[in-house]
């Protein structure tokens, strides 16, 4: 997902300007051989943070639900590693390893099984203060292309560009209409030029509506700029 942040001081920002931005934002690090992606430390976590943590907190037990972090064997192991301390961890797996896989269920029981370790050793796991919101954020937090973010010339900048691998079309879709947009929907450059394959009608279907959703966009940036420029010639002439 791209979001084109489009008011005037995003679009005047200069490279390390933008590139100062992604920072600031970007909580994972690390490529596929880290494990562990998100590091909080010890320290009073950031507002900043914690008002991301606030939007994950109202949908992470229906993300489990639905996505089933911990279902499967594979993803289970792979959820054991983001807990750093051996004796910790050995305890969770014991654990869960025996229950239904419900992710919701083996989450609950993490919770209780870390609450307990906690108040059990205090300080000497100081280091894991904040292992449940590391947790989440990984799970949950949007990963920025920070490439993407600082370059000006960057290929998916710009709307209706062609992925190079899948050959879908980089589409302009309405926020709130996220969480019911489906993949097999968004066409494809072969789709759009071949009028036999199948979903070809609905993707061309589909293609008008992002047309229409990218004019809507550039109409309101097209008033917010010819405000900008009122404002600006009116402060200049109080002068």
């Amino acid at each position: 997902v791209h979001c084109w942040v489009s008011d005037y001081e995003a679009r005047t920002l200069d490279g390390p300007g933008r590139g100062a931005v992604a920072d600031y934002l970007c909580l994972i690090f690390g490529g596929d051989n880290q494990t562990k992606k998100v590091h909080l430390g010890s320290e009073n976590m950031h507002s900043s943070i914690r008002r991301a943590l606030e939007i994950i907190d109202k949908y992470f037990l229906e993300l489990l639900q639905d996505q089933e972090f911990l279902s499967t064997e594979n993803r289970l192991k792979a959820f054991l590693k983001l807990i750093p301390d051996e004796t910790l961890r050995s305890q969770v797996e014991k654990k869960l390893e025996k229950m239904p896989e419900s992710s919701v269920d083996r989450w609950k029981t993490f919770l209780n099984l870390y609450e307990s370790f906690f108040r059990e050793n205090g300080g000497a796991v100081r280091k894991m203060k904040y292992l449940v919101e590391e947790i989440k954020i990984q799970y949950c937090y949007p990963r920025l292309d920070v490439n993407v973010t600082k370059g000006f010339n960057h290929l998916l900048k710009s709307p209706f560009s062609i992925h190079p691998k899948t050959g879908k079309v980089c589409v302009v879709f309405k926020p709130g209409n996220a969480k019911t947009m489906k993949l097999e929907d968004v066409p494809t450059i072969y789709s759009l030029l071949d009028d036999s394959t199948p979903e070809s009608a609905q993707h061309q279907a589909n293609m008008r509506t992002a047309v229409k959703n990218f004019q809507e966009v550039v109409f309101s940036l097209e008033k917010a700029e010819a405000l900008r420029r009122k404002n600006d010639h009116n402060i200049s002439l109080d002068f």
